[in-house]
């Protein structure tokens, strides 16, 4: 499972808005010129529902330090000397 692109909002808004918010971008998914322009410009879309994308970035912000810091250290440019984030030495 990947993420690209994802549109979120901030917890704790009203189910009623959310609703109408993923009604509003299944609708644009639906657009017969969204899809024209997407493919226009020769773009991959793959959409994935809201509820299931809620529960990735809920997997991944609750995911242990430890782990968040190997994944750091796997995306680092070869030739970083810090970790991204991480004040360089002196």
């Amino acid at each position: 499972m990947s993420v690209g692109r994802p549109v979120a909002t901030t917890p704790g808004v009203p189910a009623d808005r959310l609703a109408a918010l993923r009604a509003a971008f299944d609708a644009t998914l639906r657009d017969p010129a969204f899809l024209a322009e997407v493919e226009k410009q020769r773009l991959e879309l793959r959409p994935m529902d809201g509820g299931k994308l809620a529960d990735l970035v809920k997997a991944v912000i609750e995911t242990p330090a430890n782990v968040r810091e190997k994944v750091k250290l796997a995306i680092q440019p070869r030739n970083a000397t810090t970790l991204p984030g991480a004040k360089p030495a002196e």
